[in-house]
């Protein structure tokens, strides 16, 4: 009778242990991206440098029409050089200016975007605030821009992040832009 009554017991045990669930505990991460992609680490990149911007008539550059606002363009530019973090790039860019008066120009629409010379064809897209330039000479206005990472494409497809920069224009159809800050992506 003990031996029916042990036998009893390990059967039951097993049974018990057998329909027994299990609850599983999945950790969460932090650092989901909006595409919703789990376990993928944003990277931030710190970015500085200087590109040279000129003026480009084969780079059409789309940017609307803002001659009804009051502004004017003088066409599109072409920037070349190398910013840490990114590496050799090209910036197509399209200003609209008004002049307010005051020794200012007013720098209110720009249409620009990083163009990654890494061989993958990825591009950043930004949004720049607007911005003055004043005149220290009469051939040399210069400004600080604010500039926000709206994503892009390939590996920059959601990418955030914001920059500022120096600008000096000596108004002969070139200009530099000095930038530092981060982007993630």
């Amino acid at each position: 009778m003990k031996k029916n009554y042990l036998l009893a017991m390990i059967v039951a045990l097993i049974f018990t242990s057998c329909s027994k669930t299990e609850d599983l505990i999945i950790p969460a991460t932090g650092n989901q991206t909006e595409s919703g992609v789990l376990n993928k680490k944003s990277k931030v990149i710190e970015v500085e440098g200087t590109l040279t911007y000129k003026k480009s008539s084969s780079d059409n550059v789309s940017c609307g029409d803002h001659w009804s606002e009051g502004y004017v363009t003088d066409g599109s530019y072409l920037a070349t050089g190398k910013l840490e973090g990114l590496g050799n790039l090209t910036s197509p860019s399209k200003a609209w200016v008004n002049f307010p008066g005051g020794g200012t120009i007013h720098v209110g629409y720009v249409c620009s975007s990083f163009k990654l010379n890494e061989g993958k064809g990825n591009e950043i897209f930004l949004t720049i605030d607007s911005y003055d330039l004043g005149f220290v000479s009469s051939t040399l206005a210069v400004g600080n821009c604010n500039i926000n990472i709206a994503g892009g494409t390939g590996k920059y497809q959601y990418a955030t992040g914001s920059l500022t920069g120096y600008v000096e224009n000596p108004l002969n159809g070139s200009f530099t832009l000095k930038l530092e800050g981060e982007v993630s992506y």
